[in-house]
């Protein structure tokens, strides 16, 4: 931050699906300006990303975990550590905090519980034209190709096994 040379914290600020770190510049400049260091990053499979396929967060908790050992090892580290996330990026804030104990807080805007609802409900609103067997045949392949448990791909399951404390906003129309 040219603000400050005594950051407050760090915020690591997690994008949407189909997005990339550019929709997250909104709330890093709010966010440096009150004396946060801000980690804008393009999630595996976004953005310039060198991640080819994403896994709904199942293995990008792991990288965000290697972001914070980089971030310690080049001195850029400052607690306590914070993550928000929109949407894709909620869902994954979440998901990660239940692994990174250095994760201290957790701000999830509209975060999604059921990965198989809120595609659906994407694919109504975007693409109505688009069948609904063909989303909920590809839903029902996903854990397969992703080789991993099916109820691994909903933010409820993992918050079940693990809650965390976070602050969720969602929206009186977000379905």
């Amino acid at each position: 931050n040219a603000w400050t040379r005594s950051p407050r914290g760090t915020v690591v600020l997690l994008h949407g699906y189909g997005l990339a770190q550019f929709a997250m510049i909104p709330w890093a400049l709010r966010l440096a300006e009150d004396g946060w260091r801000c980690v804008l990053l393009d999630l595996r499979g976004h953005g310039r990303s060198t991640g080819n396929q994403i896994s709904m967060g199942v293995r990008e908790v792991h990288d965000l975990s290697q972001l914070l050992d980089a971030l310690t090892r080049d001195g850029q580290l400052t607690q306590p550590v914070s993550a928000l996330g929109e949407s894709y990026g909620a869902a994954l804030a979440l998901r990660w905090k239940t692994t990174e104990p250095r994760l201290n807080h957790v701000v999830a805007i509209a975060p999604y519980a059921s990965l198989s609802n809120a595609t659906l409900n994407l694919g109504h609103e975007y693409a109505p034209w688009l069948p609904q067997t063909f989303l909920r045949a590809g839903l029902k392949e996903l854990p397969a190709v992703l080789k991993i448990a099916p109820d691994e791909l909903d933010t409820t399951t993992v918050l079940a096994r693990q809650p965390v404390a976070a602050l969720i906003v969602a929206g009186m129309q977000d379905k």
